[in-house]
């Protein structure tokens, strides 16, 4: 703890500061990038990207997160193993907040990376409602929704339950026969379990007017883990939210969506 007030006071007096070899160091490092609104030496100690945290990393968003984390005082800093995937949390008050916060990390690529600002009002909210539809689809209520990226999820998840050939095929934006697939009662089965089976961890806010083809992750994990396991990668397509595919499991939950944009282009309706 008197090395992060030493190091502290030395970035506001005008050091970067670059080092994430522990979670309070990387903790370090990003009040560092906050402090001198370096953008590119966030990126390097962050878990994830611009699109997967639903934001830009402007002048003004960094200004923010200054006024926000700067003046953090460190309560708890638990030592973790570092191990690929490990979570570990730092416990922390703000000035003129009644309760801590939590500042997560994670250690990935011999590293220990922050897992961004803790989630919008607006994501608790869609998340909340995506499980409480989730079990009403799964209690016999057929759902079709494809407003935001969640529900469009959820809808997939509803045809899969109800086994409804045609209404899965609105769910994708690929012609499912032009790629070769029969959706088959085994297939809608594996759907079903693929996307019911998982826990949303974190869902990013669309954009309140996406273009045509803006790509939009899901994080999920399987019941009893601590990290994502997967991204689920959803489309707006032809005015509607509809699923386009996951990254695949393990340790592929960060990579980058490009691939995507391939299948679209090659079997877009």
């Amino acid at each position: 703890m008197a090395e992060f007030g030493k190091i502290k006071q030395e970035i506001l007096a005008g050091r970067k500061y670059e080092d994430a070899s522990t979670p309070l160091r990387s903790f370090l490092s990003v009040l560092s990038s906050v402090h001198s609104r370096d953008a590119e030496a966030l990126k390097r100690v962050c878990g994830l990207d611009e699109q997967q945290m639903g934001r830009k990393l402007t002048p003004e968003v960094m200004a923010g997160w200054k006024r926000d984390y700067m003046p953090c005082e460190v309560t708890r800093a638990p030592l973790a193993p570092s191990s690929q995937g490990t979570l570990a949390a730092i416990t922390v008050k703000r000035p003129n907040q009644a309760g801590p916060s939590t500042m997560t990390f994670i250690f990935w690529d011999e590293k220990w990376m922050w897992m961004g600002p803790e989630p919008s009002e607006r994501e608790i909210q869609a998340i909340r409602e995506y499980r409480k539809i989730k079990a009403e689809i799964l209690a016999g209520h057929k759902y079709e929704d494809h407003s935001t990226s969640l529900r469009g999820l959820l809808s997939l998840l509803s045809a899969a339950h109800f086994r409804d050939a045609e209404s899965l095929k609105r769910m994708y934006p690929m012609d499912i026969e032009k790629m070769g697939m029969k959706l088959t009662e085994d297939l809608m089965a594996l759907c079903e379990n693929s996307i019911g089976g998982v826990e949303v961890v974190r869902a990013p806010s669309p954009p309140e007017q996406p273009q045509e083809g803006t790509l939009q992750p899901v994080y999920v994990k399987n019941p009893g883990q601590t990290v994502p396991d997967d991204t689920l990668e959803l489309v707006f397509w032809k005015g509607t939210w509809v699923f386009l595919g996951n990254q695949g499991n393990p340790g592929r939950w960060r990579n980058d969506p490009s691939h995507f944009k391939t299948l679209l282009e090659k079997y877009g309706k």
